[in-house]
């Protein structure tokens, strides 16, 4: 998206001057997910990226209906909770533009009306994480497990490696304490 580029019944101009990489189509689809649903649209590529793995190593997915159904609610939610947070104009790539997206912004009025700022945010992000693991068929307590077992690992390796730094200086000192014992010991005359 570039907001230099034409969008038919929103913004027209010379299709030449398209900055899309797909010229005047991509220009024209990139406008009208952007302004439909702001940021949100970038999730469609990070999806059907994750669905095309599942395919291409053959992992079955879920039925087609409920796939749509959960990448529409996900992309309105993430939008309505883009448009919660980043309210009013964005500016993005010298052009001013929602957030959310015009849907986000509906979301998001409609739910601060009956549930606040606060409880429209965890109502969305609910409804968001729930719709992403559907997405994406991770579990939630799988994923915490493993940022556990992570967490839990980089502890214990700096655990260890404080414990081996301490321990080099505690014997750097035991050995300059030698030393300097050592040194001050008198030392007896050895006759040749």
């Amino acid at each position: 998206y570039h907001p230099g580029d034409p969008i038919y019944g929103i913004k027209t101009h010379d299709v030449k001057t398209a900055y899309n990489l797909f010229g005047s189509v991509g220009s024209h689809i990139a406008g009208y997910l952007i302004h439909a649903i702001g940021f949100s649209s970038f999730w469609l590529i990070i999806i059907f990226f994750i669905m095309s793995v599942f395919s291409f190593h053959g992992k079955r997915l879920f039925p087609p209906v409920i796939s749509i159904i959960a990448i529409i609610v996900l992309i309105v939610s993430f939008s309505g909770l883009l448009s919660l947070h980043f309210s009013g104009d964005v500016i993005y790539r010298g052009g001013k533009l929602s957030s959310g997206g015009a849907i986000g912004d509906i979301v998001a009025g409609i739910l601060m009306s009956f549930l606040n700022t606060f409880g429209a945010g965890i109502l969305l992000l609910a409804v968001f994480l729930i719709c992403f693991m559907i997405c994406t068929r991770l579990s939630l307590g799988w994923l915490l497990s493993k940022i556990s077992l992570w967490l839990t690992f980089t502890i214990r390796k700096a655990k260890e490696y404080y414990t081996k730094k301490a321990e080099k200086k505690r014997k750097s000192r035991v050995r300059k304490k030698a030393l300097e014992i050592e040194k001050k010991r008198p030392r007896k005359k050895v006759k040749i």
